[in-house]
């Protein structure tokens, strides 16, 4: 227990999400980013409905 005191907190200036993978079943956090863009971009979205490149609209 020891080493786990010693650890520093960190924190994300970002939302996240705890989630578990189907494939495999570890856990994991995804982080949510938001950004402005000046048009919308088309593109490819994974299987949590979110992408790298491709926009989606402010609801």
């Amino acid at each position: 227990m020891a080493q786990y005191s010693r650890r520093r907190a960190y924190r994300h200036a970002t939302p996240f999400i705890r989630l578990q993978s189907l494939s495999n079943g570890q856990s994991f956090c995804l982080w949510i980013g938001k950004s402005a863009v000046a048009a919308p971009l088309a593109g490819h979205f994974n299987t949590y409905g979110l992408s790298r490149t491709a926009t989606v609209p402010e609801f």
